[in-house]
């Protein structure tokens, strides 16, 4: 006896729906995952709209990260500063490896760090318990937006 085309799909189904869903607001990612962070990292959000696009910020014990978005809700940027570094492994998803691929200071060390690629562009300064930086993918930067101008 065979069953129907649909029984079999059945335990692919079950899989999708039982499996639960994760998202963390990385560059690139939707404005849903920015809460996704904001609740990972155990901090409450503040959203702020301008002309061009979104902010939305998320204190910290050490700082505040500031993500923001375009008009049609898609992380672009993120800026930090204050504290250590935040959890990158969390704010940028797939642009870590882009991201660990620049070249980075010395510990203790006080310098800049500047990654500049097609992809991504960061520019992160000073010491690892009080470290201010942008980090932003040029492509979705919306055009009438400069990156200096965010804090």
């Amino acid at each position: 006896m065979t069953l129907p085309p649909i029984y079999r799909l059945l335990p692919l189904l079950l899989g999708c729906v039982l499996t639960p869903l994760t998202a963390h607001a990385r560059l690139g990612g939707d404005e849903a995952s920015v809460y996704t962070d904001a609740q990972t990292l155990g901090t409450q959000t503040v959203k702020t709209v301008t002309t061009g696009y979104a902010r939305i910020d998320l204190p910290t014990a050490h700082g505040v990260i500031h993500e923001y978005l375009t008009p049609n809700g898609t992380v672009f940027a993120i800026t930090f500063g204050g504290g250590p570094t935040p959890p990158l492994d969390v704010l940028l998803g797939t642009y870590l490896d882009a991201f660990k691929a620049g070249q980075a200071p010395q510990p203790g060390e006080r310098r800049n760090l500047v990654i500049n690629t097609a992809t991504l562009k960061a520019f992160l300064s000073g010491r690892p318990y009080a470290i201010s930086g942008r980090i932003w993918l040029p492509t979705l930067t919306p055009a009438n937006v400069t990156v200096e101008s965010l804090q």
